[in-house]
């Protein structure tokens, strides 16, 4: 049996360790009993997949604990594509400004709404 999905939770480079190893795609959480939102600070989601050459990510939640150039360069070389889900004007710029080094295409996602709670 091959897993189309395997969610790991724990931090962004533990998590990213595992990604090599894995056919199907991968999603990082920090707490494997809730499903990932941006409902507090702490919160994160970084789903990694393999389409095509290349390999897409799409981050969702907070940015607080972390610095944009760590998430960026902790990233898988191939990356192509990052997509993020409801960002702020300010982090797109600053997000946009850490991966210009790298031929990265950037695209911003609003969030998808669960009754009253904002989730990736």
């Amino acid at each position: 049996m091959r897993f189309a999905e395997l969610v790991l939770a724990g931090g962004i480079r533990r998590g990213l360790a595992a990604w090599p190893a894995l056919a199907g795609a991968l999603a990082i959480v920090p707490d494997p009993w809730l499903e990932a939102c941006t409902m507090a600070a702490w919160d994160y989601t970084r789903r990694i997949a393999r389409v095509g050459e290349g390999v897409a990510v799409r981050m969702t939640g907070s940015w607080l604990l972390q610095s944009i150039e760590d998430a960026i360069d902790g990233l898988p070389a191939d990356v192509y594509q990052i997509e993020l889900a409801g960002m702020s004007d300010e982090l797109l710029a600053r997000v946009r400004q850490a991966a210009a080094r790298r031929p990265i295409t950037i695209v911003r996602t609003p969030l998808r709404r669960t009754r009253n709670v904002q989730c990736s």
